[in-house]
C-alpha cells in the first residue's frame, strides 16, 4: 500500500516521531510537548503547561535561551532555524546533555511560536522509548508534525511496507548524499549495503509480526558517491486509527566516526592483547620454535593477510622459510630457501639499519627488476618485511621508528653504508597478500615492528640460554647435579626455589612445588638391599624429570627419598595435573615391592602446594606447605596425592 504525508493525518506522524519535540511561545512558555519528552524528563504535561522553558534546563543555560527568545522575538522571518547545546533536568536531578534546533513557524493564521526539536549527544537514538505512545497536544499539532518531521535534528523518513521511500527530510538525504527527489527514487534496500540486508528485512519482519514495538539497528548504508558509512536506525510501524499498516517511520543518525573510533580501539587492543600474549610467552618459555609459530599464527590472524612468514638468516645469508602461517595451502612456502639476487647488492644494508619495506602493489611499486620477479615466483601481490636484529650484546636493538618505503630499501640503495658490527640480522618477519595488491596501515607497521623487537628478545633469550646450559653443563654440572639420580641436587633446588620466588613475587605470577616421598622405602631397602634401593631411586628420578618437560621446570632430589619438582608460573590445577602424571609414569615402572603395605609396586605419596609468591614470606613457607600436604597424604594411606584449595 503506497502512503505519503498527503495522505497520512499528520497528527498520526506526530505520534509515532522518534525525538524529543515541543512548543513554546515567543516568551518562552510551553504550549505543546511530545509524551516521549514527558517521560524523559519525568514530568506530566500539567506540570509544564504555561512554564517557562529554562524550568527544564541548567540553571547555567538561562542565559543562552533568552538570547534565542530575544532574537526570535525581534525577527519576522519565519523558518529561522537556530541550534544549540542545552542540558536538560529531569525531575530526578538527571542532566541530559542534547543538541535542540529552534524554528520560528506559523499556523498560518500570523499566529507565531518557536518549534524546538533534538536528540540526545550520547545514543540518542538508541536510547529512544517506545515510539507509539507519543501524546498528541490538538493544538497546532498538524503544523508542528510537518515541521518537527522537516527540521528535525535527525534523519527521518517513511517508507512503505514494501520498502519504497515516500517521504524523507533533508538530513536523511544529506546522511546518503542525495537530494531529497533523488532518493524518493530509491527503495530502503537500494541503500543498504550487502551485508546489512538480511538485518533490516529480519528488523521489518518482527515489526510487522508484533515481536517488536520498535525496532533498533546499527546498520551499513551505501551513501550516492559509492562511500560505505554507519547508520543508527530507529524504526516503528506506521498504524491509522484504525490499526491498519501504513509503512515504516524511520530516524536515522550517521554513527561512521562512533565506529570508525570503536574500531580503531578494537584494533589497538587486539593489537596490545597480541604483544603481550607473545612477550608472555617470552616470560614463560625458552622453547623459540613455539615462540615463533605463535607470532606468525596470531599476526596473521591479525592482519587477516594470505601468509606470514619468518625468514632465518644463516652465517653466509643465505637461510630458509623458519615457520610461517598460511590462509591456504597453496601458498605455503615453509622450508623454502629464497634465493633474492637483489639482498646482498640492494637491500642487505638498509635491514640491517632495521629499516622497513613496505611493497602495495609489486606490479606497480618502483622496485628492482629482480625483486618483483621473486615475489611474483612466490605468488606475492604485497608485502610487508620487518628485520629481526639481534645484539651482539646483551642489549636487543630495537627497529628505527623510520618507516622507509620499498623503493628507498630497493632502488635507492646505500652500499657505502658499512655494515653495524653492534648487530646481527638475524631473520625477516614478514606478511605477505597473494590474492591482491594491499595498502598497509600505520598501526600494522607498528604492530610487526613491536613484535619483531619482541622476537629478538626470544631469540637472544634462547640463545643466552643455551649457552648458559651449556656453560653449566662444563663448570658446574657436579655442582648442582645429584650425584646418585643425576637430577638436581638439594642445593641447586634452594638456589632455584630463591631466584623462582623473587621473580614470580615481582611478576605476581603463580608458583606451584611437588613433595614426593617414595612409599615406605626403609622396608625396600632391608629387604632388597641399598644397590636395589639406589636403583630404584634412579628409576624413579628418571622418570619425574621426564614428566617435567618445560625448560624451566625443574626436577630435584630434595633429601633421601624424596623428590621435588619445582613448576613457576603453573597454578594448583596444572600442579595437580603434573603429579597425576608422575603417578602414572612410577606406575608403569611396576618396580616390586613385596614389602610394601600399600601396593605390590613402588607408590608416590605426593603433596602440592601452590601461591604468588609474596615479599613479606620466604620461600620456606611454600616449603613446609608442600611438607605438611605430603604429611596429609601419607597420615592418608599413602600412594595419592593431597593439595589445599
Amino acid at each position: 500500500m503506497s502512503v505519503s504525508l498527503s495522505v497520512i493525518p499528520l497528527n498520526l506522524l506526530y505520534k509515532n516521531l522518534p525525538c524529543i519535540c515541543f512548543a513554546i511561545d515567543p516568551k518562552g512558555r510551553l504550549i505543546t510537548s511530545s509524551k516521549f519528552t514527558l517521560e524523559k524528563l519525568g514530568y506530566v504535561f500539567s506540570e509544564l503547561l504555561d512554564q517557562y522553558f529554562w524550568k527544564i534546563t541548567a540553571p547555567e543555560d538561562e542565559a543562552v535561551i533568552h538570547n534565542i527568545l530575544s532574537f526570535y522575538q525581534s525577527s519576522n522571518t519565519l523558518e529561522i532555524t537556530t541550534e544549540q547545546e542545552l542540558t536538560l533536568i529531569t525531575t530526578a536531578g538527571v542532566r541530559i546533555a542534547t543538541l535542540l534546533k529552534f524554528v520560528l513557524i506559523t499556523d498560518g493564521n500570523s499566529y507565531k511560536f518557536i518549534q524546538v526539536t533534538g536528540i540526545e549527544m550520547v545514543n540518542s537514538v538508541q536510547n529512544l522509548p517506545s515510539l507509539t505512545r507519543i501524546a498528541e497536544n490538538n493544538h497546532n499539532s498538524l503544523v508542528l508534525a510537518a515541521t518537527i518531521f522537516e527540521q528535525a535534528a535527525i534523519g527521518m523518513a517513511i517508507c512503505s511496507l514494501e520498502g519504497d521511500f515516500l517521504e524523507v527530510n533533508q538530513k536523511y538525504a544529506d546522511i546518503l548524499g542525495y537530494s531529497v527527489a533523488e532518493l524518493l527514487n530509491q527503495s530502503c534496500q537500494n541503500v543498504t549495503h550487502a551485508q546489512s540486508l538480511s538485518e533490516d528485512i529480519i528488523m521489518r519482519q518482527k515489526l510487522l509480526a508484533g515481536a517488536l514495538i520498535n525496532g533498533y539497528l546499527e546498520k551499513r548504508y551505501v551513501r550516492k558517491d559509492g562511500h560505505v558509512i554507519w547508520g543508527a536506525l530507529n524504526i516503528t510501524l506506521l498504524k491509522d486509527e484504525t490499526g491498519q499498516h501504513r509503512g515504516f517511520i524511520k530516524a536515522c543518525e550517521d554513527i561512521t566516526e562512533r565506529k570508525q573510533i570503536e574500531a580503531a580501539f578494537h584494533q589497538q587492543t587486539q593489537k596490545e592483547r597480541l604483544i603481550n600474549k607473545i612477550a608472555q610467552r617470552i616470560r614463560q618459555s625458552l622453547h623459540l620454535e613455539d615462540i615463533l609459530s605463535i607470532t606468525v599464527r596470531e599476526v596473521r590472524s591479525f592482519l587477516s593477510s594470505d601468509r606470514v612468514v619468518i625468514y632465518y638468516f644463516d652465517s653466509d645469508e643465505s637461510g630458509e622459510v623458519l615457520v610461517e602461517s598460511v590462509g591456504s595451502p597453496e601458498f605455503s612456502i615453509l622450508g623454502a630457501v629464497i634465493n633474492d639476487p637483489c639482498f646482498n647488492k640492494l637491500s642487505a644494508g638498509a635491514y640491517r639499519q632495521g629499516r622497513i619495506s613496505q611493497v602495495t602493489n609489486i606490479e606497480k611499486d618502483i622496485i628492482a627488476p629482480c625483486y618483483r620477479q621473486m615475489l611474483r615466483d612466490l605468488q606475492v601481490k604485497a608485502n610487508l618485511v620487518v628485520p629481526i636484529l639481534v645484539s651482539k650484546s646483551e642489549e636487543i636493538l630495537t627497529p628505527e621508528i623510520e618507516i622507509l618505503s620499498s623503493n628507498s630499501i630497493i632502488d635507492n640503495p646505500s652500499p657505502e653504508v658499512p655494515k653495524d658490527q653492534s648487530h646481527d640480522l638475524w631473520g625477516l618477519l614478514v606478511a605477505h597478500q597473494c590474492t591482491s595488491p594491499r595498502q598497509w596501515q600505520e598501526s600494522e607497521v607498528q604492530l610487526l615492528q613491536q613484535l619483531a623487537t619482541q622476537l629478538a628478545i626470544a631469540i637472544q633469550q634462547a640463545q643466552l640460554y643455551t649457552k648458559l646450559e651449556n656453560l653449566n653443563q662444563e663448570l658446574s654440572g657436579m655442582a648442582w647435579s645429584d650425584g646418585l639420580t643425576q637430577i638436581a641436587n638439594r642445593r641447586r633446588f634452594d638456589q632455584y626455589l630463591q631466584v623462582e620466588w623473587q621473580r614470580l613475587a615481582r611478576d605476581q605470577a603463580p608458583l606451584t612445588l611437588i613433595l614426593c616421598d617414595i612409599d615406605q622405602f626403609k622396608f625396600y631397602n632391608d629387604y632388597y638391599g641399598h644397590l636395589s634401593g639406589d636403583l630404584c631411586l634412579q628409576q624413579v628420578a628418571r622418570a619425574i624429570k621426564q614428566v617435567t618437560k618445560r625448560p624451566a621446570d625443574l626436577a630435584a632430589r630434595y633429601g633421601g627419598e624424596e623428590l621435588a619438582v619445582i613448576l613457576p608460573n603453573t597454578s594448583l590445577k596444572g600442579g595437580i595435573k603434573v603429579a597425576n602424571e608422575i603417578q602414572r609414569a612410577i606406575a608403569k615402572l611396576e618396580i616390586p615391592h613385596i614389602r610394601s603395605t600399600v601396593h605390590p609396586f613402588i607408590t608416590l605419596s605426593i603433596g602440592i602446594a601452590s601461591q604468588i609468591p609474596q615479599r613479606s614470606q620466604p620461600p620456606e613457607y611454600l616449603i613446609n606447605q608442600a611438607d605438611q600436604l605430603l604429611y596429609e597424604a601419607k597420615k592418608a594411606g599413602r600412594n595419592r596425592l593431597c593439595w589445599q584449595e
